[in-house]
This record gives structure tokens, sequence and C-alpha cells, in this order.
């Protein structure tokens, strides 16, 4: 990729990122500290969607414009890379505005998670975020996910908390969070099922 970010004056580059689509913004984003950081400080707010799925064996960072109904893209798969344990595949919409990163693993999925999630959320948090946690997911790590999205104020817009016997104490200081941070209550969802 030979896009001469160090040689255009910042408000050169922020309107150039502004102009593509979501696929090049996910790429320019991956290309190195410094572009990531110019794509966190170019993404006018609210402007995209960052879907974020925590499963027991990855994770699912799904990158579109706010209102985009993916329903209707034609999604092209890529090659998987694998290495060691660890499988990536990434996904993009024939339009270019729906990009898909899937990672999964068979060990360490739970930090490597939270890495993949720290790093996208921080460059991303000018996004809106739609957080989905699978049936499987360790209660405890959902909820450390939880606190670090809340404590860095990141605009949630919808919460999906599909955990297996749920705590009272997890479900009470989700629902305190939401009321606190007025977001509306239709946008979360919990389900507690019994073994």
């Amino acid at each position: 990729m030979s896009f001469p970010l160090r040689r255009l004056p910042f408000l050169a580059v922020n309107e150039v990122i502004k102009s593509m689509d979501t696929r090049a913004i996910f790429y320019l984003s991956l290309f190195s500290k410094k572009s990531a950081n110019f794509v966190m400080l170019s993404i006018p707010a609210n402007s995209l969607s960052a879907n974020f799925t925590f499963r027991k064996d990855g994770f699912l960072f799904e990158l579109m414009p706010k209102g985009f109904n993916k329903l209707t893209a034609i999604i092209l798969n890529e090659v998987p890379y694998r290495t060691g344990n660890e499988t990536v595949f990434t996904r993009f919409s024939t339009c270019g505005l729906n990009c898909q990163y899937e990672w999964t693993a068979t060990s360490e999925v739970e930090e490597s998670t939270r890495k993949l999630f720290y790093r996208f959320s921080k460059i991303f948090k000018n996004s809106k975020f739609c957080m989905k946690f699978e049936d499987e997911t360790r209660e405890e790590f959902a909820m450390d996910i939880m606190r670090f999205a809340w404590g860095n104020g990141f605009p949630l817009d919808r919460i999906d908390f599909y955990l297996q016997c749920s705590s009272s104490e997890s479900i009470q200081e989700l629902l305190n969070r939401l009321k606190f941070n007025k977001t509306d209550f239709k946008n979360f969802n919990s389900e507690e099922k019994m073994v």
C-alpha cells in the first residue's frame, strides 16, 4: 500500500479518508499505528456502526455505515489465513460498504479476543457500537468487556447478552448502567436459560 500519509497535511488526509468506502477504511486501520490514528481522528461521529460478537471460540467484528442493510448485501469470502491455532476470515460486500473480520482459536481465546476488541474499539470509538455475547461466553469475561466499554465512554447502541444462567448481579449492573447512560431499554436483550 503506497498511501503517502506522511506527505499530506492532516486536513487533506482527513478528507481522503472520509471519501473512502468502509473496506478501504478498514484496511487502512490495519496498515500501521499511524494510519490507525488517522482513521480514528477522521471518521465523523456516529457515521459508522461497529458490531462486536463475542463467542466461546472467537470474535467477529463488523463495520458498516450507520443504517446499512447488510441483509441485502452480497458478501464475498476471502481465503482464510491460518497460523498455529488461529484462523482469520475477512469478508467484504461487493459494494465495499460492509466488512467482517472473524477470528477463531482453540486456546487463549479470551486474552486474544480482549486485545482485538481493545484495538478495534479504540480505532472506531466514534462509531455506534452493537455488542453481542453469545451463549457459552464466560459471564465474568463479558462483564469485563462491558466495563471497559462503559469506562471509555463508547456509544453503545445495542447490547445482546445471551449467557447461560446469567447472575442477577450482572443483569442488574447492566440495567443500572443502561439507565445511567440513558440507553434505550429496547436495545438491551438478555436471556436466562435453565440448565
